[in-house]
């Protein structure tokens, strides 16, 4: 699919999705029966004339009550390029209060730090996970999950958080991923945190990412850092770049630029650019909600459309 054909495609989407699901939620939450979550497209292309539109997707239908809410959800994933769709089997979800109870095939806790982050390592996964969530308050959200992978076994944290009025800072957000392995013993096997200073136009952010953070298996594992500058040009438009720093804090050649543009429909284009292993590589893709906000686990989806981890 042409670049012509993405812009086509993404624009009929937008307005089929905006105009279809608002009717629909508001008939369905009247009976306590929702269905939210999001449908998008993305469109990738790189120096090694690989080439790929996706229609991406999260679709939760659930029943809710004042302090409970039962659903079903899934994942959806299908390739134009080669028509092929990539079967996920659906999650449940159980929720009360600040806790929400996830099983089946969704992402597991390490998408609390983004996924597809620039050009860092990331943490996130989709595969078969019970995950936990708790969101302590409307500013700290923990999360929890172990890997149901015969294979894996892996555990993960994650946490996300906001501190305001830190001195001269007016908030600062802290994220952060941990990973244990269980395959043979459990250790500690990868990590990612984030700190980023939000000033009324612009953000600053640093971001590290190690293989054993910990050092419980490996004294001097693979390590980099990431540098953030973001800037709001307009109350709906926010452009960034990064640039990646080895372990010893030398740049490195690699480096992201990208533009996110938020529509007053709560749609969001995201335009990315990045310089990786000497390839450079395009990202497009169009997010549109629909519904209200799912539950905690399954609505982790827009990491990357959320660049430095808080609303936009």
């Amino acid at each position: 699919m042409s670049f012509k054909q993405f812009l086509t495609t993404s624009a009929a989407l937008a307005f089929a999705a905006t105009t279809a699901f608002a009717d629909e939620d508001q008939q369905m939450n009247e009976a306590g029966i929702s269905v939210d979550g999001y449908i998008g497209i993305e469109y990738e292309n790189d120096d090694d004339d690989f080439e790929q539109t996706s229609i991406i997707g999260n679709v939760l239908l659930s029943y809710k009550t004042n302090d409970w809410t039962i659903g079903i959800g899934k994942e959806l994933d299908e390739d134009l390029e080669y028509n092929e769709t990539f079967s996920r089997d659906a999650y449940f979800l159980i929720s009360n209060g600040q806790l929400t109870l996830t099983y089946g095939r969704t992402y597991d806790a390490g998408n609390l730090f983004a996924d597809d982050f620039s050009t860092m390592s990331d943490l996130s996964t989709i595969t078969d996970v019970a995950r936990l969530d708790w969101e302590l308050t409307s500013n700290h959200h923990l999360a929890v999950s172990y890997d149901l992978d015969d294979d894996d076994k892996d555990l993960k944290f994650g946490y996300q958080g906001e501190l305001k009025n830190i001195g001269a800072i007016p908030k600062l957000i802290l994220v952060g991923a941990l990973m244990f392995e269980g395959s043979d013993s459990w250790r500690s096997d990868e990590g990612a945190f984030a700190v980023t200073a939000e000033f009324d136009k612009f953000a600053l952010q640093v971001a590290y990412h190690s293989e054993d953070p910990f050092r419980s298996d490996d004294d001097d594992p693979d390590e980099d850092y990431l540098i953030g500058l973001y800037r709001w040009v307009s109350d709906n438009m926010m452009i960034g770049g990064t640039i990646e720093l080895d372990e010893d804090l030398n740049r490195q050649k690699d480096y992201g630029l990208f533009v996110n543009y938020n529509m007053n429909n709560g749609s969001q284009y995201r335009f990315e650019y990045t310089r990786e292993y000497d390839s450079n590589n395009l990202e497009i893709g169009l997010i549109i909600p629909f519904g209200k906000q799912p539950a905690a686990g399954p609505r982790q989806w827009a990491r990357e459309f959320q660049p430095y981890f808080t609303d936009f």
